[in-house]
């Protein structure tokens, strides 16, 4: 899977706003909408190359004033069709009265 296409499926699939890393300050949408980002590599590397290359993406979604099960179980059913596994945590951000559902997965980056 290429950035770009991860990109494009997290926007067509979900319907929402989506950011690399962070909306431009004060053009941030309403909630829902989902940030994503590669948080670190963990290649597969041998004879002193990388060979395979694997990033770990991060998906962020934010909602208010509720947490949105149905986009929950969208984005949980995506990941589970292109065969990604995810851990997936929860937290309220109190000061800014948001909740946040957060997906860590490794994805194999070809391009």
């Amino acid at each position: 899977m290429t950035r770009l296409q991860i990109a494009t499926m997290l926007s067509s699939i979900t319907g929402l706003p989506v950011a690399y890393r962070a909306f431009p300050i004060g053009d941030a949408p309403q909630p829902p909408y989902l940030i994503y980002f590669y948080e670190a590599s963990d290649d597969v590397m041998a004879d002193n190359q990388n060979y395979t290359n694997i990033e770990n993406l991060v998906v962020e979604l934010y909602t208010s004033p509720s947490r949105d099960f149905t986009m929950e179980d969208t984005l949980d059913a995506l990941f589970k069709s292109n065969h990604i596994t995810y851990i997936k945590t929860e937290e309220y951000i109190e000061a800014i009265s948001m909740y946040r559902t957060t997906y860590e997965m490794e994805v194999v980056i070809n391009g």
